[in-house]
C-alpha cells in the first residue's frame, strides 16, 4: 500500500523586496468549531489545513481511495480574479487575458484551478468597490480552498477629459484600502498594478459618449502609491508598470491596439510576469 505523506505547510513564501512583500496567510473556510479536530469558522487562520488541503503528496502507486497520483499531487483552488478589462482581456483574440492564460498554464503544471474573471470593462476602484464582495463570495463555498487577486487602477488614474481624474488618488487609495483590508482579513490576497499604456494614441474614445486621457506619468504615480499601501497592509503586490514602460515588445503591442490595451503577445508578456510571481507561486508549490 502507498503510503501517504502530506507536506508540511510552508508559512513563510520567498522574500522578493522587487515583487512586494510576503503573501498573506491562506484562510481555511470551514464550518464552525474550536476544540481539537474542529473545523475553524470563516475567516480563522488554519495555515496547516489550507496547505494540506491544498496539496498532499502520496508515496508511489495507487493513492488512497483509489485516486491517482496526479490528482493527490495537483493544487485544487477556486480563484477570483477582480478587476478591469485589462483583467476581462479586452483586445485578446483568444479571449483568454492574462488569467485565462495563467490557469491554462497551471493546468498543464498539474494543478486543478477554477478561474473566475471578474474583470468589467471601465471599472474603477469606485465600481469594484461595492460589487466584489458579492460576487465573489457566490463563488468561494466555505468548504472549499479559494483565493482572491485585484488588479485594478489604470481607470482610476485617467482624466475624463473636461472632467478630471476619474477616481483622485486620495479616494482611490481609500478604496484600496477598504477593499483590500476586508479580503485579506477573508481569504489569501493578492493586487496586481496598472500597465503602461501608449501615450501617442491618446486620448481614447471607445465610443461617443466617452473621452478618456491616460497618462503613462499619472499611472506611475498611482503604481507608485498603491505599492506603498500594498506594504502598509501587507498584500503582495506585483509591479508591472516599471518593468513594462521601457520594454519595447510590450510598447509594440500596445501600439498595434487602442494603446491601452494590450494584444495577444502582450498578455503573455503579463502572463510571464504573474506566473513566476513569489506571492503567485506560494498559492500552488507548496
Amino acid at each position: 500500500m502507498a503510503r501517504a505523506s502530506c507536506l508540511r505547510a510552508r508559512l513563510v513564501a520567498p522574500d522578493d523586496a522587487r515583487e512586494g512583500p510576503r503573501p498573506g496567510r491562506a484562510r481555511h473556510r470551514r464550518g464552525a468549531g474550536h476544540g481539537r479536530g474542529a473545523r475553524p469558522p470563516r475567516g480563522v487562520v488554519d495555515r496547516e489545513g489550507f496547505r494540506a488541503r491544498l496539496r498532499c503528496v502520496h508515496g508511489r502507486g495507487a493513492a488512497p481511495g483509489g485516486r491517482s497520483q496526479r490528482e493527490d499531487t495537483m493544487t485544487h483552488l477556486r480563484v477570483c480574479f477582480v478587476g478591469d478589462s485589462i483583467t476581462a482581456g479586452t483586445g485578446d483574440d483568444d479571449f483568454l487575458g492574462w488569467p485565462g492564460r495563467l490557469c491554462a498554464r497551471e493546468r498543464a503544471k498539474g494543478h486543478d484551478l477554477a478561474l473566475y474573471n471578474l474583470g468589467v470593462r471601465g471599472d474603477t476602484s469606485d465600481q469594484i468597490r461595492p460589487r466584489w464582495r458579492a460576487e465573489c463570495a457566490a463563488r468561494t463555498p466555505a468548504d472549499v480552498s479559494c483565493a482572491l487577486l485585484f488588479a485594478f487602477g489604470i481607470n482610476d488614474s485617467c482624466e475624463d477629459v473636461g472632467k478630471g481624474p476619474r477616481v483622485p488618488l486620495e479616494r482611490s487609495l481609500a478604496n484600496a484600502r477598504a477593499i483590500l483590508s476586508e479580503a485579506k482579513a477573508w481569504l489569501p490576497t493578492v493586487w496586481i498594478g496598472p500597465t503602461p499604456v501608449d501615450d501617442s494614441k491618446m486620448p481614447m474614445r471607445p465610443r461617443p459618449s466617452i473621452n478618456y486621457h491616460f497618462r503613462n506619468r499619472e499611472i506611475a504615480r498611482y503604481a507608485l502609491a498603491f505599492r506603498g499601501l500594498a506594504a502598509e497592509l501587507n498584500i503582495p503586490y506585483l509591479d508591472l508598470f516599471t518593468p513594462f514602460a521601457n520594454d519595447a515588445r510590450f510598447a509594440a503591442d500596445l501600439a498595434a491596439g487602442d494603446g491601452v490595451h494590450p494584444l495577444r503577445a502582450g498578455y503573455a508578456q503579463m502572463t510571464d510576469a504573474i506566473e513566476r510571481w513569489p506571492a503567485w507561486r506560494a498559492w500552488l508549490d507548496v
